[in-house]
């Protein structure tokens, strides 16, 4: 049993500090140095405020509590978060400590889920005896990492039973499409869809295409990477040592406006580079060297997203990025090639050059691809298609391909079902942007219209 916390004069010294603030939990190991509860609460709003800072400090507190109260199933859960952090960053460092790092989140979680209690019994804990319920962790963001972990160390089977409980808790309607907070969507069928096609959304696409020409001039101007004409042509040694060159510059900082190695663990080693160039719908600094494409991506509304980004993404020869699923279902996303590598292995770039006419067994065994759901597509240069980034998603670029660069474009789902979540997954531009607001929900009411639906709120 927890010891009792006792909270002497918290209501006379700072009463506006929330129970879940350092602050208010640094006073109560002041009050009490003793008490394991408290010293654990400090060490979790840490973590939540501040993330992997004076880790060194922090987990010897948690391993110590949950070492002497085995119950203790939410600091489990941050255990097995943090460990699933680190097992992210160790990705492009070391293979084999990554597999520890992940190996120690599924044995936290597993031992989490164990003791986790029911909602109802949840609602019922009571915090002076267990105060550490104030930071209890959605259950899908647990799910999510648990099921994450073992996937990536191949235990494919056991991840598939973590997500099936998602479902089976009500949280996600599919396994295989699984955001933090899943928003009710417009569907045609029980089934999700993994796929759609660009045309289904052209208040987006449109534009799009209009500006991919001179975004794709910026990019050769800023990079030194050749037309993709004469790319195409080129042999596949050359093709990789281009490819060589591009990473070698970013890798030195040779490469000005802001590349970076994608860093969040989804992929191992150093092969796929990233450039925002809207950010939850504002421009970065990328955006003075590619000047022309971002006014026009602050021009369309639909990119006007409160968490989402536009961004180039360039892939390597050889690159895999693992399967993951996005945060929300509350947008889309839609990929652009500007720059595809060769799709078929044996060089004559000729077969599977549409997505639609491959067949998902041709796509896996011939092309660099990429996997929603079941469902295989590859690039085509000039040609868009979307998808739902919140379903299960992973990439293969082929060996000795060349690079694979792609314009990345979220934007807020017309699908959502509740014109209120629409709205509240949109950002209203800044004023230096600004757009009629009203052209936000133009484009949905016309994109639901197609579809024969009525405005919903």
């Amino acid at each position: 049993m927890f010891k009792l916390l006792v909270f002497v004069c918290s209501f006379m010294i700072l009463p506006s500090l929330s129970t879940t603030s350092v602050e208010y939990w640094d006073l109560q190991v002041k009050h009490d140095p003793n008490s394991l509860s408290a010293q654990v609460c400090w060490a979790i709003a840490s973590l939540v405020s501040g993330g992997p800072k004076n880790l060194e400090y922090i987990m010897p507190i948690l391993t110590n509590a949950v070492k002497i109260y085995p119950h203790d199933w939410v600091t489990f859960e941050y255990i097995g978060g943090v460990y699933g952090m680190l097992a992210r960053k160790l990705a492009a460092v070391s293979p084999a400590e990554e597999a520890k790092a992940l190996e120690a989140a599924v044995d936290a979680f597993e031992q989490a889920a164990l003791h986790r209690p029911s909602y109802d019994l949840l609602k019922e804990t009571d915090l002076t005896r267990y105060p550490q319920i104030s930071f209890a962790r959605p259950e899908t963001l647990t799910l999510r990492s648990w099921g994450d972990a073992l996937m990536w160390l191949g235990r494919e089977e056991e991840a598939r039973i973590v997500f099936a409980k998602g479902v089976a808790s009500g949280y996600w309607r599919d396994a295989r499409c699984r955001s933090e907070v899943e928003h009710p969507i417009i569907q045609a069928s029980e089934q999700p869809a993994f796929f759609f096609r660009a045309e289904m959304f052209p208040h987006v696409l449109r534009p799009l295409q209009q500006l991919m020409p001179g975004l794709l001039k910026e990019f050769e101007d800023n990079t030194g990477v050749p037309p993709a004409a004469e790319f195409a042509l080129l042999p596949a040694h050359e093709r990789t040592r281009i490819a060589e060159s591009f990473f070698l510059a970013v890798s030195k900082q040779r490469l000005a406006g802001g590349w970076a190695v994608e860093g969040a663990g989804l992929h191992s080693g150093s092969s796929w580079l990233q450039l925002p160039l809207l950010v939850d719908g504002r421009p970065t600094h990328a955006c003075l060297l590619y000047p022309t494409a971002c006014r026009a991506l602050l021009a369309i509304p639909g990119l006007q997203v409160r968490k989402g980004q536009v961004k180039l993404s360039v892939m390597a020869p050889g690159t895999h990025v693992r399967p993951h699923a996005g945060p929300s279902n509350a947008r889309l996303r839609m990929h652009c090639a500007l720059l595809v590598p060769p799709l078929d292995r044996g060089g004559d770039g000729q077969s599977c050059m549409a997505a639609e006419s491959c067949s998902t067994e041709a796509v896996r065994q011939h092309t660099s691809w990429l996997r929603v759901g079941p469902q295989h597509r590859t690039w085509r240069e000039g040609a868009c298609f979307a998808f739902d980034e919140a379903c299960e998603h992973e990439v293969e670029i082929a060996p000795g391909a060349g690079l694979r660069v792609v314009l990345i474009a979220d934007f807020v789902n017309p699908l959502l079902a509740s014109a209120s979540d629409y709205a509240a997954s949109a950002r209203e531009p800044d004023r230096e942007y600004a757009f009629p607001w009203a052209s936000h929900q133009a484009d949905r009411e016309e994109f639901l219209k197609t579809l024969g639906c009525s405005q919903n709120t």
